[in-house]
């Protein structure tokens, strides 16, 4: 499980909290936790503040095998 969909999950945190709190749209937070798009520099860095930390840029590295994978 990805870090931001279990900090989510271990405080009771909807996508539309998230997003509210840091200024994204619901749909763009689904979108990140569901690892379907990875956020740019600012989003990662709100997500770590938000998470105190347990959310880095780390998280979000892209997977070479599934990207291998995706190339065909």
């Amino acid at each position: 499980m990805a870090h931001l969909s279990k900090f989510m999950d271990d405080r009771q945190l909807s996508d539309e909290d998230v997003a509210d709190a840091i200024g994204l749209s619901r749909v763009t937070i689904s979108r990140i936790r569901r690892r379907i798009v990875r956020p740019d520099w600012s989003t990662i860095k709100k997500l770590k503040e938000l998470s105190g930390g347990v959310v880095t840029a780390d998280d979000f590295e892209a997977d070479p095998v599934k990207a291998k994978e995706r190339a065909g």
